[in-house]
C-alpha cells in the first residue's frame, strides 16, 4: 500500500541544529545556576557570622514586629525579606 502523508516520517534522532539548540539552552541555564550559587554562598556567609556573633539580623525586629500584628500580611513577610535579600 502506497504512503499518502503529506510530510516525511520524522527521524527518531534529533538534527544538528537541534542538538546545538539544546546544548545553547544547557549553557545559558548552567550560568544561571553559577549564580545563583554564588548568591547563596554569599547568604550563608553573612549567617555564618551572626551565628558565630550571635547578634540578631536587622531585618528580625521588622519581621517580629509585622508577625505579632492581628492584620499579618504574608505579602508584607515577603517585601521586608526580599528587601534584606533574604529571599
Amino acid at each position: 500500500m502506497p504512503d499518502n502523508r503529506s510530510t516525511p516520517p520524522k527521524s527518531k534522532w534529533p538534527t544538528r541544529k537541534e542538538m546545538l539548540e539544546a546544548r545553547k539552552g544547557l549553557v545559558y541555564f548552567r550560568g544561571d545556576l553559577v549564580k545563583k550559587r554564588n548568591q547563596l554562598r554569599g547568604q550563608t556567609r553573612s549567617l555564618k557570622k551572626q551565628a558565630k556573633a550571635q547578634a540578631a539580623p536587622v531585618w528580625a525586629d521588622q519581621v517580629y514586629d509585622l508577625y505579632s500584628q492581628p492584620d499579618y500580611s504574608f505579602w508584607k513577610m515577603l517585601r521586608i525579606l526580599r528587601k534584606h535579600k533574604i529571599l
